[in-house]
């Protein structure tokens, strides 16, 4: 079944673990994620970006989910990463996601806390969580690029006046962290990440799980993070060995061939993922 993700982080911040999102495009990826999951006893999230649950279809989504949830005998959140629009979030709210985020940190603060504030009263009225950002992640998500010298620091009292005024279930700061690969090793601002913590006493959400070395992990996971984004190693992880197969067999026409060494390549790079967020056996 579809549940919320306001429970599941809760208890990830009692229990010191983080929860995995995991973004996928397809039904392979989607089952994949929940397969390891109920494998491994793991809660797990599974997001679509703004531009993959417009490719599958809010709907669509919903209905994958459900059905392999139901297959798999899994309580998974079904969850809309970086929405874009405010029409976004309804879209994906009305087809039956369980959370969802808004991501206004490219706006002023007060119309980041505004919009944000309509997704949330919106949402909460039917049991749906909100995911709000504060601060500029460098790197690219769907058609947003941020820049290194556009990226910003969240700042503590901007978090904690938009946690209090927009009612966030989850806050998404930047501390040194980056979409997508990083260049070089980060190095995540741990006062600052303990700050907001402190002052907002909400779920920390750590985007750009991608190669963050796992000390630094473990050591967020303590001072609040409770969901940590990680999207594109395990996509690089599936479609490289979807390619090598095809390189071996290039006259193949079966897709479920081909598709199984993605799928197992994924599986390693989740379960990986999961043993650094200690969510494995949580369940």
């Amino acid at each position: 079944m579809l549940v919320s993700l306001k429970p599941l982080l809760s208890h990830a911040m009692i229990h010191k673990y983080a929860v995995g999102s995991f973004n996928v495009a397809n039904f392979e990826m989607m089952e994949v994620v929940i397969q390891t999951a109920v494998s491994l006893k793991s809660p797990v999230i599974v997001s679509t970006s703004s531009a993959e649950a417009r490719y599958l279809g809010p709907k669509v989504a919903v209905a994958m989910a459900k059905s392999l949830a139901k297959k798999h005998n899994a309580q998974i959140v079904l969850h809309l990463d970086h929405g874009d629009s405010f029409e976004m979030a309804m879209q994906c709210i009305r087809a039956g996601y369980t959370s969802v985020m808004f991501d206004g940190s490219h706006h002023p603060l007060d119309e980041n806390i505004r919009i944000t504030q309509e997704v949330v009263r919106a949402a909460h009225a039917v049991g749906v969580s909100v995911e709000g950002e504060v601060g500029r992640i460098q790197g690219v998500e769907d058609d947003l690029t941020v820049s290194e010298q556009d990226a910003s620091m969240s700042d503590v009292g901007e978090a904690t006046r938009f946690v209090k005024e927009t009612a966030v279930d989850a806050l998404a700061v930047a501390i040194g962290n980056a979409h997508g690969f990083y260049l070089k090793e980060p190095k995540l601002d741990m006062v600052r990440l303990q700050e907001i913590q402190q002052s907002t006493q909400k779920p920390i959400v750590l985007h750009g799980g991608t190669g963050i070395p796992e000390d630094q992990v473990q050591q967020a996971i303590k001072l609040g993070i409770a969901k940590m984004n990680v999207a594109s190693r395990v996509r690089r992880a599936f479609m490289t060995a979807v390619y090598d197969e095809l390189k071996v067999n290039p006259q193949t026409t079966e897709v479920r061939d081909v598709m199984k060494p993605g799928r197992l390549a994924m599986a390693n790079e989740i379960e990986s993922s999961m043993k650094m967020m200690n969510s494995i056996g949580q369940l």
